[in-house]
């Protein structure tokens, strides 16, 4: 008679296979932080976040042709307003409302910016932080290229008060 104990063996041992179970215990924390890590980074560099604008703009994809701005021109855009850029962060712009000459673009707007093409090759302003902006918006809610929206002039403030009458 032998005195040897029988080796019990596991359920994984039995079918060969591996027990994953403490390790996918110690993997989904992991996955937690890193997918909270990633959204944070996201985040960051995608520029400004939507939900704080009253408005969101967009710039066309392409340059159309373009005409000398007039204030007939203008008047047939749905937004109009003066803004001050109070933030520029990666693909995006915040403006905080100055003056409303049409429409309602609200408190705040966020103009969306394209990778490709550049503002500037579209006719469009480059926009920088602390400077005012006499925009105007189609009601596709696109910024209106060929010189009906861009950096505060003393040209470009005299079309919209010829369009618009106020000083």
């Amino acid at each position: 008679m032998s005195s040897e104990t029988p080796v019990q063996e596991s359920p994984a041992s039995e079918t060969g296979g591996f027990n994953f179970g403490p390790y996918l215990v110690a993997l989904v924390p992991l996955v937690f932080i890193i997918a909270v890590v990633v959204r944070a980074i996201i985040s960051a560099s995608g520029g400004i976040a939507p939900e704080t604008a009253s408005m969101t703009v967009t710039l066309p994809g392409s340059a159309p042709a373009c005409t000398a701005p007039t204030a007939a021109a203008l008047v047939r855009q749905s937004t109009v307003f003066e803004a001050k850029a109070v933030e520029v962060a990666g693909n995006s712009v915040q403006l905080e409302t100055q003056r409303v000459f049409a429409g309602d673009p609200g408190t705040k707007v966020i103009v969306d910016l394209p990778i490709s093409p550049s503002p500037a090759s579209l006719g469009l302003p480059t926009f920088s932080r602390d400077k005012t902006y006499l925009l105007a918006v189609g009601p596709d809610n696109m910024l209106a290229p060929c010189g009906l929206s861009g950096e505060e002039t003393s040209s470009l403030r005299n079309l919209y008060t010829n369009a618009f009458g106020q000083e």
